[in-house]
């Protein structure tokens, strides 16, 4: 591949956020061997340029929720390996093929959902079992094993557009794929994952949990008697980092054994119990973030988008400061932003009636059509009533990531939280005159967004 040495800090930032867990290791082996050596720290941008260069072969373990998936075929021609691609519903637009270091080793790589959206590894694996078994195949990533990471070079595309495409390229390429639904768009009836119940029903948002998480999973126990709830901080640092649930409860139960700093009596008497009390305090917390579709910082980022203060200006000009349009229009936009390189972008119909109501989303849709702003795809796999989601192309300036809006690391979670962290009332209010609303509107959207 061609020009990777040059690829900038912030592609390979990208690439790093994109397809790399940090935590809690990563592995690295030479090429053309099968020993993985695991290396106890967070990967730098110099391991992913010799991996994309092909110096050495570099993976880690899974995230709780994967960001791309694998199909692992061994021994197989290439006229095979494309009858199986389209019968599982894969093609160009939502896939890409790649042979690997041995002859007729192949791997498909794609972008997995489920019900547009997040699927955990748990999910995932659950779900595509049925068509391992059937064709003899293997589904990446697996919780607890090494996968080897995306686009080294000795591994070579297959798909006739992407045959000369260097490391950046393929990267751009990955961005522009189709979402593949493991559900709707595989037409092999998938193994249906067991839902677990809603166990935590209180605000999912922890304040100052992660700080606290990453501090005591570095240190240990600092005082006596805080075992239980320190336990809870570390397995939120964990979440928050993506780590898969059954890694976290290992990861937590080595922690507590090695960095115990002999302050936790519980430990001393019944180690038994503190394990089995970590299972459950780990079953606990992931099941109530998944149902709460509240994910861990990276997934969170790159699915559910960003938004910066460039986007918000704009907005507000296009809205008129209408706060319904306003909200709509940011969250599309914040939406998009990760998807920026998509010629169309697939939004479910439950997240556009999210953003504003069953009633009320296609008006706002049909009123940014006539401004220019969105336009729909047109055709059998286009914008159609009642389908799952839509299609439609954004006319709008980008930014990337690095301008965005975050607090603790995330985007904010609603409209009112990215005001109030990118403007001060004040400034906001002067916004929103400045656009047309009158004062006594924008002192009542002021105090309905900042609660005053």
């Amino acid at each position: 591949m061609i020009a990777t040495e040059k690829a900038t800090p912030e592609a390979i930032d990208e690439y790093l956020t994109t397809f790399v867990q940090p935590i809690p290791y990563f592995a690295v082996r030479q090429v053309q061997k099968d020993k993985w050596h695991k290396i106890g720290k967070t990967m730098t941008r110099n391991c992913v340029r010799r991996h994309l260069v092909g110096e050495k072969i570099y993976g880690c373990v899974a995230r709780w929720y994967p960001s791309h998936s694998e199909y692992d075929i061994d021994n197989w021609e290439q006229s095979r390996v494309e009858d199986f691609r389209a019968e599982i519903g894969m093609d160009e637009n939502n896939s890409m093929l790649f042979e690997g270091e041995k002859r007729d080793h192949w791997r498909i790589l794609y972008k997995p959902t489920y019900r547009g959206e997040p699927v955990t590894i748990k999910l995932l694996q659950s779900a595509m079992k049925k068509v391992g078994d059937q064709f003899g195949v293997e589904v990446y990533p697996q919780s607890k094993r090494i996968s080897r990471l995306p686009f080294s070079h000795t591994y070579t595309p297959r798909d006739y557009d992407r045959w000369l495409l260097d490391s950046k390229g393929l990267v751009n390429e990955f961005q522009k794929l189709n979402e593949y639904d493991i559900t709707n768009d595989c037409p092999i009836r998938a193994t249906e994952p067991f839902q677990q119940p809603l166990l935590w029903t209180e605000d999912s948002r922890k304040e100052g949990w992660y700080q606290e998480g990453k501090e005591l999973y570095e240190a240990g126990l600092v005082v006596p008697n805080s075992r239980h709830l320190s336990q809870m901080k570390v397995i939120y640092f964990l979440w928050r980092n993506n780590t898969p649930n059954e890694m976290a409860e290992d990861l937590t139960k080595k922690w507590i054994q090695r960095k115990n700093n002999e302050l936790s009596y519980d430990f001393r008497v019944n180690r038994r119990k503190v394990y089995q009390e970590i299972k459950s305090q780990v079953e606990w917390i992931y099941s109530s973030f998944m149902q709460d579709k509240y994910y861990p910082d990276s997934t969170h980022n790159n699915f559910e988008g960003w938004i910066t203060k460039p986007d918000l200006l704009e907005i507000v000009k296009i809205t008129q400061g209408n706060l319904p349009r306003t909200r709509f229009l940011t969250q599309m936009i914040q939406f998009a932003n990760p998807r920026q390189v998509q010629p169309f972008v697939r939004i479910h119909t439950s997240r556009l009636q999210q953003w504003s109501s069953t009633t009320n989303y296609l008006s706002y849709i049909d009123e940014l059509e006539s401004k220019g702003i969105v336009q729909r795809k047109k055709g059998r796999t286009g914008y159609l009533v009642n389908n799952f989601s839509k299609s439609l192309s954004l006319k709008w300036d980008y930014e990337t990531i690095t301008r965005s809006i975050m607090n603790d690391g995330r985007t904010p979670d609603s409209y009112e939280e990215i005001i109030q962290t990118a403007f001060e009332p004040r400034d906001y209010k002067s916004l929103l005159q400045s656009v047309g609303v009158e004062r006594t509107t924008a002192i009542k959207q002021v105090k309905t967004i900042y609660r005053v």
